[in-house]
């Protein structure tokens, strides 16, 4: 009877285990062919340096980032369409530019 327990127990999680792998394949976005992004530099107008850690929100939206060290940021696996983005630090005046258009496997520049 035991030995019985134990090949239901590993079917069971066999199972299981399909399963969860069958939802993850059928629920999961495919990000890579129906995004674009937004990158760009963010500096300091006055000397021209870059500002690490400014951030760069698109409005209206979850989406958005922040500059590394040399400036440059990156958002990700944006939908098509026209964006409004805000960029913002500490010390700084917040800045936006509009209009800013996103299409399916682009990259859209954007410098603040």
């Amino acid at each position: 009877m035991t030995q019985r327990l134990k090949v239901m127990d590993k079917i069971m999680r066999l199972k299981i285990w399909l399963f969860g792998l069958i939802l993850f394949a059928v629920t999961r976005p495919d990000y890579a062919a129906v995004s674009g992004s937004i990158s760009g530099v963010i500096v300091d107008t006055k000397t021209k340096l870059p500002l690490p850690g400014a951030n760069v929100v698109v409005e209206g939206s979850l989406y958005g980032g922040s500059s590394g060290a040399d400036g440059v940021y990156l958002i990700n696996h944006l939908p098509p369409g026209v964006y409004v983005l805000r960029a913002s630090m500490m010390g700084y005046k917040n800045q936006t530019q509009g209009d800013i258009r996103v299409q399916v496997n682009r990259t859209t520049s954007v410098d603040f």
